[in-house]
């Protein structure tokens, strides 16, 4: 009888295995089957964030990395809308001027296209367009102006950057140096006066962005790379900033007619323009 008591006591046991493995098992192999199903899945969730984020900041035909956030971008009408600053700014003989720009569809010939000028007919930066064929890329610190030839005119984004260190000016698109080194002389200081305007006839046709100015400071070709990687002056690949950011319009901020400067004082505002009408988002 107690042999038999054993038998039935194993049995149930084994009754009881079986009923849990087939409980626990499916579980046990759901819970495996989803780790390697989110494993794919947040590979895959991730890869579909950078291309719908890089989509949004599509800039120069490629696809910016989804580490890009800033989202607003100010729209010129070529005409009559521009920005100015309260009183000129001086950036000395040193310094590195960033920024993206966008020219607007059937951007006319013999164009200037200013991002930043100064007095009544200095280009501080600017592309300038001629016939179709020819294209140059210009900076005048106060009186001489300085120019490379670029014929790549289209309406993708661009990033434009210029450096100075003394005497010598360096110009580059999408983080590679255009033409060569050119000489400036000595005692001319980098001056602003404008945003988008550099006389009564030159105004920008298109968008601007993330327009940066460092004073004292020319970046590296690390610090380059790393605004062309993310697409912002506060964001160099490892999301450091780089020191001596004296101006930063990015646009995120605006207010009617106001156009905050990110890292100084020098707010710029809207001439002909608002904040409801020609800022975009990306």
């Amino acid at each position: 009888m107690q042999t038999i008591y054993d038998l039935n006591q194993i049995t149930d046991m084994i009754k009881l295995i079986k009923i849990l493995l087939i409980v626990l098992f499916p579980i046990l192999l759901l819970g495996q089957t989803l780790e390697k199903v989110n494993g794919v899945a947040i590979a895959d969730l991730t890869k579909l964030n950078n291309i719908e984020k890089s989509t949004i900041t599509k800039r120069n035909g490629i696809d910016m990395p989804s580490s890009f956030t800033n989202a607003k971008y100010f729209t010129l009408n070529g005409t009559d809308e521009y920005a100015d600053v309260s009183s000129t700014l001086d950036y000395d003989a040193k310094y590195t001027v960033n920024s993206w720009f966008q020219l607007a569809s059937g951007y006319a010939d013999y164009a200037a296209f200013v991002i930043l000028g100064y007095g009544a007919s200095s280009y501080f930066q600017a592309p300038l367009h001629f016939a179709g064929v020819n294209g140059y890329i210009y900076h005048s610190p106060s009186t001489t102006l300085k120019s490379v030839v670029w014929n790549n005119f289209d309406t993708d984004w661009h990033m434009y950057t210029i450096t100075r260190d003394g005497t010598d000016v360096k110009f580059y698109i999408d983080n590679s140096q255009v033409g060569t080194t050119q000489t400036v002389p000595v005692g001319e200081d980098g001056l602003v006066d404008y945003m988008g305007k550099c006389s009564g006839s030159s105004y920008f046709n298109g968008s601007l962005d993330e327009i940066a100015v460092w004073k004292n400071v020319v970046i590296t070709s690390g610090q380059m790379t790393g605004l062309y990687g993310t697409g912002t002056a506060s964001g160099c690949g490892n999301s450091a900033d780089i020191s001596g950011l004296t101006n930063y319009w990015n646009f995120e901020n605006c207010a009617t007619t106001n156009i905050p400067d990110e890292a100084g004082s020098d707010d710029m505002t809207m001439q002909n323009a608002t904040t409801s009408a020609n800022i975009n988002d990306h």
